[in-house]
């Protein structure tokens, strides 16, 4: 049962609840402080996304109603969030504040500074700061660094691996209000919806093997280097591949399948409601992305046995993998690389038993949240 109270303990602020790494993340968190008895509200700018029945499950829904989010599903927009958030803090009056993403960030961070709020305020980077910068257009990085510059004001700065904390620090944050805290991807719903029928025919009554990418349509996934990689290995090998996901680079995705004449070869299905039966069935799982701050996907394949091969990109993968000892990284961007590996790892798959293990033990959501709840309330330190 939800609990409501006029002053929420934890709000946590987010912009949608799309199907991504960061909201399931959250989502996790969520759960977990209701399950502890704390009163949670989750702040959206937009309710559309397909996450947001499973959060009114645990959590009490505030919708800022950003109508430019709602009709242009730009994350960007909901910097016109700031006043609504400002009032929130007024009216709410909540006893702790968690946010992620850059916007989110500025305008809890902001609210912090000019209200004097005397609560605890964390936010929290999921992206590798450094490299997220450089993949701006020159507008878009003096937005990103105006934004940024608030960051200060908050109580505590929370990266996703150490390699997100350590370009916080570069950014000049104080090094000893910057925690690492791991997501807590595991729950058990990842293992029992695992187990379920997958919905994906080349799954359900598998002729060849299959593999899988799955995240957001964005340049950052790097998903055309997946499909460039995959022209390849279709040179060594009868196989399929699925990327589940939406987003705005669909069309561009699309042409390209075409245009490599892969049609029968790579789906897009599109947002997939079980990712995880996709992951548990598939023979092989694949992160290709150019940045990341840690990724979830990769925790959660890998987790349930099933083989996986990631660019070594900042930050994540190799702190995920161990340096490459439980997968194989190759550099960003190198089809050619990328596609040797997925080679070797069909045709040769590792003993995926100790990587199970190993991200069972540092992806807990247990771990994670009561670090962050020793941040939330200042019961010391989350790393």
């Amino acid at each position: 049962m939800i609990k409501v109270s006029h002053s929420p303990d934890i709000a946590i602020v987010l912009q949608c609840p799309s199907w991504g790494g960061v909201e399931r993340v959250y989502l996790n968190l969520a759960r977990h402080f209701a399950s502890r008895g704390y009163a949670v509200d989750v702040v959206f700018s937009s309710t559309n996304g397909p996450l947001y029945a499973d959060f009114v499950k645990c959590a009490r829904v505030v919708d800022l109603k950003n109508t430019l989010m709602k009709y242009h599903t730009r994350e960007r927009y909901s910097i016109f969030d700031y006043s609504k958030v400002k009032r929130y803090f007024q009216t709410r009056e909540p006893r702790s504040v968690l946010s992620a993403k850059a916007v989110s960030n500025y305008c809890v961070a902001r609210a912090k500074k000019e209200l004097d709020y005397p609560h605890s305020v964390v936010i929290s980077e999921h992206l590798d700061v450094e490299t997220g910068r450089r993949n701006l257009n020159p507008i878009q990085r003096v937005v990103g660094n105006w934004l940024m510059s608030y960051y200060r004001y908050a109580d505590s700065f929370v990266g996703v691996s150490e390699g997100v904390s350590a370009g916080l620090r570069r950014m000049g944050l104080p090094p000893g209000r910057v925690h690492t805290i791991y997501n807590p991807t595991l729950t058990d719903d990842v293992f029992t919806l695992a187990a379920e029928r997958p919905a994906h025919k080349w799954l359900c009554d598998k002729q060849t093997k299959v593999i899988l990418g799955a995240g957001r349509f964005t340049g950052q996934k790097g998903f055309e280097t997946l499909i460039g990689a995959f022209r390849t290995v279709l040179n060594h090998l009868e196989c399929r591949l699925i990327i589940i996901g939406e987003g705005p680079d669909r069309g561009k995705l699309e042409r390209l399948v075409k245009d490599l004449r892969l049609t029968e070869y790579v789906d897009l299905p599109g947002f997939a409601r079980n990712p995880y039966s996709y992951m548990k069935n598939a023979d092989l799982y694949v992160l290709s992305s150019r940045y990341e701050g840690l990724g979830c996907t990769l925790v959660e394949a890998a987790a349930l046995g099933t083989p996986v091969v990631s660019t070594d990109c900042p930050s994540g993968p190799s702190e995920i993998l161990n340096g490459g000892e439980y997968g194989a990284l190759v550099p960003v961007g190198d089809p050619n690389a990328l596609a040797e590996a997925m080679v070797d790892s069909l045709m040769r798959p590792r003993d995926t038993n100790a990587a199970a293990r190993w991200v069972r033990e540092m992806f807990s959501v247990e771990t994670a949240a009561e670090k962050y709840l020793g941040l939330l309330f200042d019961r010391g330190t989350g790393s």
